[in-house]
């Protein structure tokens, strides 16, 4: 990858001096080596995300949280993308990410959470919670335990937006794993260790429609689609019940 993208990112660097990055393998790690992508790339992604959510809910005063932040390749750009009125956080089990993120992202309180729940966080604590490829790198299991905390730490009427690997997802599968999401079952795939980018899985409408329902109500859902660049993961934005 380094070799890949050497010749870009030389030119990024040069051309961005003022621009801080984490060092190479944490942005691996959460994205790819792209050094252009990562950054303009996480700003594009950030105005979608706040964009999308300003549909339903009002972007002042609110606490809004980063769920599997990385290396802050979207949160940092927050501060500048709303207004002063809102507190932002950003969470990740990777302590070499938040380390660095504590040390070079302003006006973002970062904290480290374990594989497994529970955070540190207060229930009813955030207007905003959204988890960009999270779920993506988890278990049927943490499936479960991770929104059960989700919804514990989000406010009444608080908005939830996750991403999935949902059916344009699974022409990277076998034949026999196609088969069984189309049985509604979680496909988990890697042999590393859960959470890391290798490992993936693949979660069926009818599983995701079933696990957000409790306690909550699906306000958007768009399925991804196959593009020229890759292809798309699912949007889910829950709302919690009263």
């Amino acid at each position: 990858m380094k070799l890949k993208y050497y010749r870009i990112n030389n030119i990024f660097r040069k051309n961005n001096p003022e621009i801080n990055l984490p060092n190479d393998y944490l942005i691996f790690e959460s994205f790819s080596l792209n050094y252009h992508e990562f950054y303009f790339g996480g700003l594009e992604t950030a105005k979608f995300i706040l964009d999308l959510v300003s549909n339903y809910k009002n972007i002042d005063d609110l606490s809004i949280l980063e769920w599997g932040c990385g290396p802050g390749r979207i949160i940092r750009h927050f501060p500048t993308l709303t207004n002063s009125s809102c507190n932002y956080f950003a969470t990740d089990y990777n302590s070499k990410s938040i380390n660095w993120c504590t040390e070079n992202i302003k006006d973002v309180n970062f904290s480290i959470n374990d594989l497994l729940p529970p955070t540190q966080f207060e229930n009813s604590f955030f207007d905003f919670i959204y988890g960009i490829s999270v779920l993506t790198h988890l278990s049927e299991n943490n499936y479960y335990k991770w929104y059960s905390e989700l919804i514990r730490i989000i406010k009444p009427n608080g908005l939830i937006l996750l991403t999935t690997h949902g059916e344009a997802s699974t022409m990277k599968l076998k034949i026999n794993e196609k088969q069984l999401f189309k049985n509604n079952s979680i496909i988990e795939k890697g042999n590393t260790i859960e959470g890391h980018r290798t490992y993936t899985s693949y979660a069926p409408e009818f599983f995701l429609k079933k696990l957000f329902s409790s306690n909550s109500e699906i306000i958007y859902y768009k399925k991804g689609e196959a593009k020229n660049w890759g292809i798309e993961k699912d949007i889910w934005i829950i709302q919690k019940s009263n």
